[in-house]
C-alpha cells in the first residue's frame, strides 16, 4: 500500500497511531547540541578542574562565524520578483505579491530560515489566513514539525505534522497536542493516555485551511487545486539515510560534523593558555626537606638558623618563582615552545 493511501485510510478510520510513532521516532533527534554551539555554549566550558592548576575554558566561535556568514552570503541580495508576461492583470498581481511580502517582513522571516535549517538542517513555513483574511507566513523550526512524504520518485508532501506540549495548570501536566495538516484540512489531536485521539473541544475539526494555488490541468487551463500549506526546507539531504518507510527525510546541518574540530581546537587553545598560566609564576614543591640541615641564606648572605625563619624565606622565594641553590636564588624558568610536524606532500 502506498504511503498516500496508508495515510487517507487510517484518517477515514480515525486511527491515529503512526503520528504518535513518528513523533516519538522524530523525539530521538537532538536538535539542541548544534544550537547551544553557535551560542557559544560549547563542551569546553564544562572541562572538569585540576587541583592546583588553571582551568582557563576558552571558545572559539567558530560554529556562530560558519553560520553567520553562509546565512549573509546566501541572503545578502533582497529576491526580486518580476514577471515575464505582460498585462495588467499580472503587473496588479505582482503588487498583491509585493504587499503581502513586505506585511510579512518576508526579507528577515528569510534570513531566519536560512539560518535556522543550516544549523538544524531542515526548517518550515507555514502559510494562513489571519482573521481578517490576509495571507501569512510564519517560521517553525525542525524540532516541532515533521514533514510526511509517499513513497514515490516524486516524493510528494502528502502532511505536515506539527506538535508542541501544553501544562494543564488543574493537573500541573503537560499535554501533547499534535496538528495533522493535509492538502484538505487542518486535523487536532490531543494525547489519551497513550494514543491520540481527536480533540472534542474544538466545535469543527477537521477544518478545511482553504490553501490553494493556481495549476494548469491536463487542457492548460489554470485551475485552483489545494496543497498542503507548508514549504519544507532542507539543507542537506542525508545521501544514505536508512529506510523512507515512514516517509521522513532527514536533512543534515552545516555543523554536524565539524564539531570534533571544533573541540579540538577549544581545547588546545584552552590548554595552551592553562600552561602560560600555571609556569608564568611556577612554584617549586620540597619534598622530603629536613629543615634542620638545610643552608639557607639570606638576602645580605647571613645564615639563616631559626626553622620558622627558613619556611618564611622558603614560602617567600617560592611566590617569587626562585629556587636556592646554595647562597645564589635562581629563577624557574619553563620551555612553551611547541613542536609542530608536518606531513610532506605526496603531490
Amino acid at each position: 500500500m502506498l504511503l498516500e493511501e496508508f495515510y487517507q485510510r487510517n484518517k477515514e478510520l480515525n486511527s491515529w497511531r503512526w503520528v504518535m510513532d513518528l513523533i516519538k521516532k522524530h523525539q530521538t533527534r537532538d536538535y539542541t547540541v548544534m544550537r547551544r554551539y553557535v551560542d557559544g555554549d560549547q563542551d569546553i566550558l564544562r572541562k572538569p578542574e585540576e587541583k592546583g592548576k588553571p582551568n582557563n575554558k576558552i571558545v572559539l566561535n567558530f560554529a556562530r562565524k560558519i553560520i553567520d556568514f553562509g546565512t549573509s552570503y546566501i541572503v545578502s541580495n533582497q529576491i526580486r520578483y518580476s514577471a515575464n508576461e505582460d498585462g495588467e492583470e499580472i503587473d496588479e498581481y505582482i503588487k498583491k505579491l509585493q504587499a503581502v511580502l513586505v506585511d510579512n517582513d518576508e526579507e528577515s522571516l528569510t534570513y531566519d530560515i536560512v539560518e535556522d535549517g543550516s544549523i538544524d538542517g531542515e526548517v518550515f513555513e507555514y502559510y494562513y489566513f489571519d482573521e481578517d483574511g490576509q495571507i501569512c507566513m510564519a517560521e517553525f523550526t525542525a524540532d516541532e514539525c515533521i514533514a510526511v512524504y509517499d513513497t514515490t520518485v516524486k516524493a510528494k508532501l502528502i502532511a505536515v505534522i506539527r506538535y508542541y506540549y501544553l501544562t494543564d495548570a488543574d493537573r500541573n501536566q503537560k499535554k501533547l497536542i499534535v496538528e495533522v495538516y493535509d492538502e484538505n484540512e487542518i486535523t487536532y489531536l490531543r494525547q489519551e493516555g497513550e494514543g491520540l485521539v481527536l480533540d472534542t473541544s474544538r466545535e469543527q475539526n477537521p477544518v478545511a485551511h482553504n490553501v490553494t494555488v493556481l495549476m494548469k490541468d491536463q487542457d492548460g487551463k489554470l485551475q485552483q487545486k489545494p496543497v498542503v500549506p507548508w514549504t519544507h526546507f532542507v539543507n542537506r539531504r542525508r545521501k544514505h539515510q536508512q529506510y523512507r518507510d515512514d516517509g521522513m527525510i532527514e536533512g543534515m546541518g552545516d555543523l554536524v560534523d565539524l564539531k570534533p574540530l571544533m573541540d579540538a581546537i577549544n581545547k588546545a587553545v584552552s590548554g595552551k593558555v592553562d600552561v602560560q598560566e600555571y609556569f608564568k609564576n611556577p612554584k617549586v614543591i620540597f619534598e622530603d626537606l629536613d629543615l634542620d640541615e638545610l643552608l639557607l641564606y639570606d638576602q645580605e648572605g647571613n645564615l639563616i638558623t631559626d626553622v620558622e625563619k627558613k619556611k618564611q624565606y622558603l614560602a617567600k622565594q617560592w611566590s617569587t618563582s626562585q629556587i636556592l641553590v646554595g647562597k645564589k636564588a635562581v629563577p624557574v624558568t619553563w620551555d612553551l615552545q611547541d613542536q609542530h610536524e608536518e606531513t610532506p606532500s605526496t603531490g
